[in-house]
């Protein structure tokens, strides 16, 4: 079973899994916690907004799809070692954190990522050897790339784009900010 809290009535939906997969047909979401599933794959075909999103040990989830996701207001945070495929290609603005720690992923496009308002870590995905952050102006906290397997050339490239974060050109200037990679 599957459930969410439903922002625009408050109340509580569940969906059963079927084989191997959960397709959530869902907008409007507050909260999003799969921490009990039991499949292979997740996809979140039509959620494009939601309040925050937690998933952790202890399932089964090896695939994880937000195709369309492009705000959270909260926190985004993903864990577990089953996890080898995570997708968000449309996700600008995470209003809090946005975390992925702990999986079996090998590369992470977020390249539309614009701003987070708070940490931003990607750490202890000790596969993880590609991370696209193209369009990031903004990050209000802590970065931690830390525990991940980055080819010289990726950590180059975060260290560029990170240094153009100086408060000129309508980005946000990093201040006090530390940066484990």
């Amino acid at each position: 079973f599957f459930s969410h809290k439903n922002e625009a009535n408050d109340s509580a939906d569940t969906y059963l899994v079927s084989g191997s997969n959960l397709l959530v047909p869902t907008l409007g979401i507050s909260y999003i916690s799969f921490d009990d599933v039991n499949c292979e794959r997740i996809s979140f075909d039509n959620v494009s907004e939601c309040g925050a999103i937690s998933y952790s040990f202890g399932t089964s989830v090896q695939e994880i799809y937000f195709p369309v996701l492009e705000y959270v207001a909260g926190t985004l945070a993903l864990w577990g070692s089953n996890v080898t495929s995570i997708s968000i290609p449309l996700l600008k603005e995470c209003g809090f954190e946005l975390g992925i720690a702990g999986t079996g992923i090998t590369t992470l496009d977020i390249s539309s990522l614009e701003s987070v308002y708070s940490q931003l870590w990607i750490q202890d995905n000790s596969q993880l050897t590609d991370i696209s952050l193209n369009s990031i102006i903004s990050i209000g906290g802590a970065i931690n790339f830390g525990g991940n397997a980055l080819s010289e050339s990726c950590v180059d490239a975060i260290l560029v784009k990170l240094a153009s974060l100086d408060g000129s050109n309508g980005t946000t200037e990093l201040v006090d900010i530390s940066i484990d990679l």
